[in-house]
């Protein structure tokens, strides 16, 4: 299993068997392409455009997208790029446990104007007090349909 990064300085990201992310020093940003991680139920797909040439399709209420993470203290801001035909089909919920009151769920819609291409939700912001700890980052559908490209986690 594989997980693509871009803009990583100075930082060396191992990516273990298991889809876990470790990363050893300070990064700026982080790409996570979703079908580098753990699947259940979820379809991965072709789709010109999008990071690796591939997205996640959500066809159900069932998917789930999961991985691990070890991040540095200070706070992250996480954005989710989805693909959207409609608004029956845009909403994903993203946990990242963090050491904060947004620890748990956050609902990622599409803004309205971007339906019919890869595009971000609304951004989520999380603190990471506890450099040590391995967060678990999990994304499932809200509505089936959604497709799922990538998740971008850096510092706001």
């Amino acid at each position: 299993m594989r997980a693509m990064f871009s803009g990583l300085t100075s930082a060396v990201a191992i990516v273990l068997a298991s889809g876990s992310v470790l990363l050893a020093a300070e990064a700026k940003q982080i790409v996570l392409e979703i079908e580098s991680l753990k699947l259940d139920k979820a379809k991965v797909e072709k789709m010109k455009g999008a990071g690796g040439g591939k997205v996640v399709f959500f066809d159900s209420e069932k998917c789930k997208a999961e991985t691990t993470i070890k991040l540095p203290g200070g706070w992250y801001e996480a954005v989710l790029y989805v693909w959207a035909k409609d608004d029956d089909s845009d909403s994903t919920f993203l946990t990242i446990e963090a050491d904060d009151y947004n620890t748990g769920v956050a609902k990622m819609p599409v803004w309205p104007w971007d339906k019919g291409k890869i595009a971000p939700c609304y951004p989520f912001q999380f603190k990471v007090e506890d450099a040590k700890k391995t967060r678990k980052i999990q994304l499932w559908a809200d509505e089936p349909g959604v497709k799922l490209d990538r998740l971008i986690i850096k510092r706001p």
